[in-house]
């Protein structure tokens, strides 16, 4: 049983440094740090294809997907499992 909580500790502690790490890179990058949100979004937006925009506003029915693929494919933005 201790075993598993010192596991689990350690897992714990190495997501936990993996986020921070992430969190660290992006507050530092030069090329964001002084835009706006707004400014953010419109730099986002214009490294989207035609194709992500559109999946990205695509929510489809769970019962309707044929292959998971698809949700990379064309880039669906969310699934609806009811």
């Amino acid at each position: 049983m201790i075993r598993i909580l010192i596991q689990l500790y350690f897992f714990l502690l190495f997501i936990s440094l993996i986020l921070l790490i992430g969190c660290a890179d992006e507050a530092n990058n030069p090329n964001t740090q002084n835009l706006t949100i707004s400014e953010k979004v419109d730099q986002l937006l214009s490294q989207m294809t035609i194709d992500e925009k559109i999946g990205q506003m695509t929510q489809v029915e769970r019962n309707v997907l044929t292959n998971l693929g698809d949700v990379k494919n064309y880039f669906i933005g969310s699934i609806l499992s009811g």
